[in-house]
């Protein structure tokens, strides 16, 4: 009597979308481990080589369409909600398209400086139209161009950073601030909205039977 089943019965046993699951991933062991494979090592090494990521140089060229008219390189892969492109750089680290190709093209970026787009056109990585410049005066140019609800939010968020207490004057100190979504978060006021929480829903315990007061 047989205490198992084997390869092709235990196929039988599962649905038609499963089986052919089972079959397609038997294919493949025999394909790569079969007696005609006499250079497996050889063949999975190429493998890994074929997906082997390329140089961020050619992938940035390999995703742009120049505009005609305006010279821009529209960016054609991934987008951020803001309208900025999305590169995946050699150090293994997903930044913006522009900036990447501003670094390629022209050098490293000067510490604390941004990279402004001179045609006001986000999505475009022309190096030619891109320039490094301070936050202040990116802020000017976007101010002056017509930008105004994201200047705002700029500004606020830079006033933010100045802050060095919260809105109930306890200081922002290393053993008092937490990042919670990006955002400081006071400790302190933390611990007080905790504390008022767990009073306010505390199960009240009902007033015992007179009978069974304590004298």
């Amino acid at each position: 009597m047989k205490t198992g089943h084997t390869c092709k019965s235990y196929s039988r046993l599962h649905p038609f979308w499963q089986r052919g699951k089972i079959e397609a991933g038997r294919e493949t062991q025999q394909r790569f481990n079969g007696p005609d494979r006499r250079d497996n090592g050889r063949n999975i090494a190429l493998a890994k080589n074929k997906f082997r990521r390329r140089p961020a140089i050619e992938r940035l060229l390999d995703r742009i369409s120049p505009e005609p008219n305006s010279g821009c390189w529209l960016w054609l892969g991934s987008l951020t909600k803001y309208g900025y492109g999305i590169l995946w750089n050699d150090d293994q680290q997903n930044r913006h398209a522009h900036r990447i190709s501003y670094e390629l093209h022209k050098g490293p970026i000067p510490e604390d400086y941004q990279v402004d787009h001179l045609c006001r056109v986000r999505c475009c990585v022309n190096p030619q139209h891109l320039e490094a410049v301070t936050q202040q005066e990116n802020l000017k140019r976007g101010r002056d161009a017509g930008f105004g609800s994201l200047v705002a939010t700029a500004a606020r968020a830079t006033q933010q950073k100045a802050r060095t207490h919260c809105k109930h004057g306890h200081e922002y100190t290393e053993e008092n601030t937490r990042l919670y979504r990006g955002k400081r978060r006071c400790q302190e006021c933390h611990r007080i909205d905790c504390v008022n929480s767990y009073h306010r829903l505390k199960p009240k315990t009902p007033p015992a039977p007179e009978g069974k007061r304590a004298a």
